[in-house]
């Protein structure tokens, strides 16, 4: 196992993530299902991204979600929803710093 910093595609594990070293390996490519423990990305039909943490092949840990709405969610994530410290930023510049339960604001 080996520190990295991940970037791609101009995405970074930013904000409340930038500039941390990783220490745990990346997703191996198209097996999703897979996942577990590890550092990859996901692009969605819709255009939606997320870069970050993944167990048992759902978001997990840190990271950043990033919408075709030009929303973006960087923080804490459990069981694939944003759950324990984060930031919300949308696209007029407006933020919220804090808590999140179950995907949403606390």
């Amino acid at each position: 196992m080996f520190a990295i910093v991940i970037s791609l595609g101009g995405m970074m594990l930013s904000g409340l993530l930038q500039a941390q070293q990783i220490t745990i390996p990346l997703c191996p490519l198209g097996q999703n299902a897979a996942w577990h423990d590890c550092i990859g990305f996901m692009t969605f039909p819709d255009g939606e991204k997320y870069i970050g943490g993944f167990r048992h092949g759902s978001r997990h840990g840190r990271g950043t979600n990033s919408f075709a709405s030009g929303e973006q969610y960087e923080g804490d994530y459990s069981d694939g929803m944003a759950n324990g410290q984060g930031k919300y930023t949308w696209p007029d510049g407006r933020e919220y710093i804090g808590a999140f339960q179950n995907g949403l604001p606390d």
